[in-house]
């Protein structure tokens, strides 16, 4: 059975845990000319493919994230920063300094302030000073 690019990237996002997790591992993918580069999917559906389909996941995952209830996004927060034996403030202070990367390049509707109003409500309820 043949899949799509964006749904084969889909399986391979699913072993991240948390959506904020993804949103990271994502912004790591994108090289500095805004193009995301992963070998495996270059490999398999060549370079325009595979970027137009982690853009387009990228895109998908930030308006799930903005749909998301902050409770949910926050039981999320929690596990992934405890799976990693990350301190949770940390790794919040981690997202605030990377949130302009986590940001797809179309936003589709999405916007930048509801999202960082995302992570500064997480970081409120994690007892951080807004930055």
């Amino acid at each position: 059975m043949l899949i799509s690019p964006a749904e084969d990237f889909s399986k391979t996002l699913s072993a991240i845990a948390g959506t904020l997790g993804k949103l990271r591992y994502l912004a790591g993918l994108r090289q500095g000319n805004g193009e995301y580069f992963h070998w495996g999917m270059v490999r398999r559906h060549g370079e325009a493919n595979a970027n137009r389909a982690i853009a387009q996941v990228h895109t998908d995952l930030f308006l799930v994230t903005l749909r998301t209830p902050i409770q949910t996004l926050w039981e999320e927060t929690m596990s992934v920063a405890e799976g990693h034996s990350a301190n949770l403030k940390e790794y919040l202070e981690e997202l605030l300094e990377q949130r302009e990367s986590l940001l797809p390049a179309q936003l589709e509707g999405g916007a930048e302030r509801h999202f960082n109003s995302v992570l500064l409500g997480l970081c409120s309820l994690a007892g951080l000073e807004e930055p």
